[in-house]
């Protein structure tokens, strides 16, 4: 009976969500979400007041985990019958990092691609037209 009994909690943690939040702060979210499918997300500090809107059709628990640490910068770890999010200021400092280098590149190749080339330009104007 036992190992039956966890085969039906491991299927319901295995199970898919389906879940719309509009824009909250994300303890309220988490609250939502938390009434809705039992999945329980203890938040950090910084993290609760974040706003986020979710919109999801039959993912996975863990799937949804690993896209919220995603956007929101966030270490994720299953503690006490409860996933806890705590935000990782190296990973989004190395994220922000990459995303202006990636801008400044951008930029720069916008710069060449939109030049003009000024062969054959007359390099004297201040004289009138040749005859």
């Amino acid at each position: 009976m036992t190992s039956l009994l966890a085969l039906l909690v491991v299927s319901r943690q295995a199970g898919s969500i389906t879940f719309f939040a509009p824009a909250a702060p994300f303890d309220r979210v988490c609250d939502q979400l938390a009434k809705q499918t039992g999945l329980a997300i203890a938040l950090s500090g910084d993290l609760r007041d974040e706003v986020v809107a979710i919109d999801i059709h039959d993912m996975a628990r863990q799937e949804l985990i690993k896209r919220l640490s995603h956007v929101l910068y966030a270490k994720a770890a299953f503690k006490a019958d409860k996933w806890e999010l705590t935000h990782d200021l190296v990973a989004a400092r190395k994220r922000q990092e990459n995303a202006l280098t990636s801008r400044i590149l951008r930029i720069s190749m916008g710069l060449l691609d939109n030049s003009i080339s000024l062969t054959g330009w007359p390099r004297d104007r201040t004289r009138g037209p040749q005859s």
